[in-house]
């Protein structure tokens, strides 16, 4: 019961941290579409871009033999 009381206590002192996020915290919401938008891309665009890497890496180690 103590355990439950001291993370309950914590979660709510550290509510403030909460006001830190870049996007929650912007001012209108065409400014937040924005970001979502920007970071989907980069969210999508980047594992694609690591296989993309590996499989050239993969090339190259085997056309050189």
């Amino acid at each position: 019961m103590r355990t439950v009381v001291s993370t309950i206590g914590l979660l709510v002192m550290s509510s403030g941290a909460l006001l830190a996020c870049p996007i929650c915290g912007l001012a209108s919401a065409a400014d937040n579409q924005a970001s979502y938008v920007s970071m989907s891309v980069m969210l999508s665009v980047l594992p694609l871009g690591m296989m993309g890497g590996f499989a050239y890496w993969l090339y190259r180690k085997n056309r050189n033999g």
